[in-house]
Order: C-alpha cells, then sequence, then structure tokens
C-alpha cells in the first residue's frame, strides 16, 4: 500500500504540476481578460502548454471569439485529444456564436481514437489510488474479522485519520456516528477538503446515525422524518451515499426500492463520431487574415481538387520566405511572421490548375 500511495502521491505532483502551467485559475483569467492584438501570445501559451490542458480552460478559449481564430481553437483542442472525449468542451463548441467549420470539427473529433500524455498520467493515477484502495479495505476487513485484539477498531481509526481523501474521511466519520460520538465525527466532516455535491447528504445520514446511538437506539427505530430523508438521498444522490441510504432503508425493512438500471441499446454502444460532411465551393479560395498582421497570420483556403498543393509567402521581388505544403482541399494554418520585416507581400496558393495570389502586409 505504501508504494503504490508513493507512487499516486508523485503522479499527483507531475499532474498539479503540468495541468495549465500549475495554475488553472491563472490561465483562464489570462484567456478571458485577453485582446485581439494579444491572440499569438495567447494560442502559443495554450500550445506550449498542451496536451495538458484542463475543460475549464479549453471551454474558455472556445468562448473566447473575438481574440482566437478559429484555426487556433482547432490546433488548441487537436493538441489536447482529451478535448475530443468531454462532453462539456465538445457542447461548449456547439454554443459558439460562430460554428467552426464541420472539417475542423472532424479533425478535433479525431481524437477520440488518441490517448493523450495527460490521460496517461491520469490513467496511472487512477490505478494507484485502486491498489491503495484495495489494500486499505483488505487492512480494514482483517481488522473487523480480528476477534482476539480487542482494539482493532482503534487500529482502523488510526488508518482512516491519516488519510486526507474524502472518501476515507467520510468512513470515518461514519465509524464514529456509529459510536455515539458526535463531535468527533462533526470534526471529522469539517475536515474534509472542497466538500462535493454529495456532502450534505453524507451529513444528513451521518447526523440520523449519531442521533440513534446516541440516544441507545438503532437503524431499525428510524421515525417517518428520517425515513423520509434516506429516501430522498436514494433518489437524489449518487455514490456512497446513495449506498448506505438504500441500506439503511433495506435493514429498516424498508427495501420496496428497486434502482433502475439503463443497459445501452447496439446502436449507443456504437462510437458517437460521425465525420461531417463539407460542401466544397467550386472555385479556389484564398484568404488571409488579420491584414495588415503583425506576430501571425491566418491563411485560409478552400479548393475543389484532392491534389497536392501549396501555398507561399513571397516578397514583392519573387523572394521566398515560407512554404505550407497541403494535404486538404480545405484548411485555415496560423503562421508565426514575427521574423518577417514589415512590408508588403504576395500569399499565393499553387497547385495543379491552381494559381490564386493576394497581398499581405506586415506592419
Amino acid at each position: 500500500m505504501i508504494q503504490s500511495q508513493i507512487s499516486a502521491d508523485s503522479l499527483e505532483t507531475v499532474l498539479d504540476n503540468y495541468v495549465d502551467a500549475g495554475n488553472t485559475d491563472q490561465m483562464v483569467m489570462d484567456v478571458s481578460t485577453s485582446y485581439p492584438d494579444e491572440a499569438y501570445e495567447v494560442y502559443s501559451d495554450l500550445m506550449n502548454n498542451s496536451p495538458y490542458l484542463s475543460d475549464t480552460v479549453m471551454e474558455e478559449s472556445i468562448l473566447k471569439e473575438n481574440v482566437l481564430a478559429e484555426a487556433m481553437i482547432r490546433d488548441v483542442l487537436v493538441a489536447n485529444p482529451q478535448a475530443a472525449k468531454s462532453d462539456e468542451v465538445m457542447s461548449t463548441l456547439d454554443d459558439r456564436f460562430n460554428p467552426l467549420p464541420d472539417y475542423m470539427i472532424s479533425e478535433i473529433q479525431q481524437g477520440i481514437n488518441v490517448v493523450s500524455d495527460k490521460e496517461s498520467i491520469e490513467s496511472m493515477l487512477s490505478h494507484q489510488r485502486y491498489m491503495v484502495e484495495m489494500a486499505k479495505s483488505e487492512i480494514i476487513k482483517y481488522h473487523l474479522q480480528d476477534t482476539i485484539v480487542s482494539n482493532s477498531g482503534d487500529s482502523i481509526i488510526n488508518l482512516l485519520s491519516g488519510s486526507n481523501n474524502p472518501s476515507d474521511l467520510y468512513k470515518l466519520a461514519f465509524i464514529y456516528a456509529e459510536m455515539g460520538d458526535s463531535v468527533s465525527m462533526s470534526n471529522t466532516l469539517s475536515s474534509i477538503p472542497t466538500p462535493d455535491d454529495n456532502h450534505q447528504y453524507f451529513v444528513s445520514i451521518l447526523n440520523i446515525i449519531s442521533n440513534q446511538y446516541e440516544n441507545d437506539l438503532n437503524l431499525f427505530g428510524l421515525d417517518s422524518n428520517q425515513l423520509s430523508t434516506l429516501e430522498t438521498i436514494v433518489q437524489n444522490s449518487e455514490g456512497l451515499p446513495k449506498v448506505w441510504a438504500r441500506n439503511i432503508l433495506s435493514w429498516h425493512s424498508q427495501d420496496d426500492y428497486r434502482e433502475i438500471i439503463y443497459a445501452p441499446t447496439i446502436g449507443e454502444m456504437q462510437s458517437s463520431f460521425v465525420a461531417p460532411t463539407s460542401s466544397y465551393r467550386v472555385t479556389e479560395l484564398l484568404e488571409v487574415f488579420p491584414n495588415p498582421a503583425d506576430k501571425y497570420v491566418v491563411i485560409s483556403w478552400q479548393t475543389n481538387i484532392s491534389a497536392a498543393s501549396r501555398i507561399e509567402i513571397l516578397g514583392m521581388d519573387g523572394k521566398l520566405y515560407k512554404t505550407i505544403n497541403l494535404s486538404a482541399k480545405e484548411g485555415q494554418e496560423v503562421i508565426n511572421i514575427s521574423s518577417l520585416s514589415s512590408g508588403v507581400y504576395l500569399v499565393k496558393l499553387t497547385g495543379v490548375n491552381i494559381s490564386e495570389t493576394t497581398k499581405l502586409v506586415i506592419r
């Protein structure tokens, strides 16, 4: 158990340091308060911290339509494959005032089949936490079955007291409640870091248990108000409080509750990824923006052929500065132009039977 705990602590530290550069609130603030002329700095920061962006930061970025270009949002979400698996992130994409093009959504959804470094670490962390909990359960089971040592309950309390895991602290509070020690129970509940939505359900259940044992009653002597509270918890909560409330009701012979289990249909079990269809224009289209540009430019193209083509950035004297090879009929690329001097340039789309040029002004 100790080795698994050490591994879990180490992995948790890695995630704390890497996810959103270690400060989600600050990164959300940086994105939400950014101005259009800071777009490339914000974009670079997001890309540099990928694939360790949280859903919160990605959602904030998606909605920053006046700052981050569509191609920038696409690049950030593609660089964080976990975005495609997040209902919240994909729902936020749907909420944009200006939706991303279908082909960009398709590129983002390819992340469904990719496991990012962040997801790999989270998976390893989950496994190590599971190993810790399994070992802890075995230790508790051993002490509960111990009929020789009289103070085996103290060993369980000591084991759980040394944890900052909310699940362990709720179990510890449960033990105190069964002992009728409402003071220790309340102190334990107060020590739980960042209580979740289920916290009040735990408190209600434990107050019922503590009240019964403090008054030398048992769980068979619950009154109608207590039973109603437990039934409400069963209906509205999830996880451990639901299990506890349901078990207490069963002990009290109020066992007519039957949990509904929804089995997915064959269709629901299939992948939710559907490649969107795009309608391509018959004529070639080349667009650059912002124009005039400063630190970056987004080059957008749309053609009616699938043959390989390229985009070139040329000086007015014909000197070639940048080449972007294209493999798709439609797309956008964010190009760093900070190394180019101020002046007028030509952006040229070339390929089989394609030749289109537009001017780009760099300030």
